[in-house]
């Protein structure tokens, strides 16, 4: 929730006072478990779904995580005091750790003369300008265990035919949402959070609930990224289908 509000997006909202209220316990075999009272099952469902939609909507979105590498690419090797953040009596400031707050380095990124190597000027030109690559290849949110490994083979046969172009890869990797059971899975090791009350027998949330059911409870992805103008990115992408 603190996410969707300073990304100013909807996503990843759900009625946690609603939720703290729902909790209950729940006895099995003599051992108390945490639970959740039937009445709490929509905002239950309403979380699972804010997870689903900020980390594939906010966090994997193609151009924050283009962002992430041209930072990192920006911090290689450079040393927090030569970028001087905040003018002034060096004695009197707190240690440059501090002074790395959003506002300072949006600042010294849009001063034109960041320090360290010339990648690390290059993708800081990019964030000011935000001239940043283009996605010709995209296997999101639902790229199989393999498709990193094939995406890696794409992308070295898009380096021969087009050695002009600067290509970037970038794979998620497996990101998990939930680890709930399901009327799919009902592996042991998942997780069987107990909905209670009503008179009814105390049910696992994932057998009750079709939304749960129906939300993975992981996705990965992976992407090909061209430094190239749109012509050329279409191209690219149609040799790359």
């Amino acid at each position: 929730m603190r996410d969707s509000l300073h990304c100013g997006v909807d996503y990843g909202r759900f009625d946690y006072r609603r939720m703290i209220e729902s909790f209950d316990l729940s006895e099995d075999e003599g051992t108390w478990e945490i639970a959740l009272d039937y009445g709490g099952l929509h905002t239950f469902e309403a979380l699972i779904l804010a997870r689903y939609q900020m980390n594939t909507q906010v966090y994997y979105h193609r151009v924050r995580r283009l962002t992430d590498r041209y930072l990192q690419d920006c911090f290689e090797g450079v040393d927090l005091e030569d970028l001087d953040l905040v003018a002034g009596d060096p004695d009197g400031l707190p240690p440059a750790f501090f002074r790395l707050t959003d506002s300072a380095i949006l600042h010294r990124l849009r001063s034109g003369t960041w320090p360290g190597s010339k990648a690390g000027q290059g993708s800081a030109e990019r964030i000011k300008t935000r001239k940043f690559h283009k996605v010709v290849k995209d296997l999101f949110p639902d790229a199989g265990h393999s498709a990193g490994k094939k995406m890696a083979e794409k992308m070295a046969d898009l380096k021969v035919g087009h050695p002009d172009v600067d290509f970037l890869l970038d794979a998620s990797g497996r990101v998990k949402i939930h680890s709930q059971c399901t009327r799919w899975d009902q592996d042991p090791g998942l997780l069987h959070l107990k909905l209670v009350g009503q008179n009814r027998d105390p049910e696992d949330v994932g057998l009750v609930s079709p939304v749960v059911a129906s939300v993975p409870r992981a996705f990965s992805g992976v992407r090909i990224y061209a430094d190239a103008d749109e012509a050329r990115c279409k191209a690219i992408r149609n040799w790359a289908k």
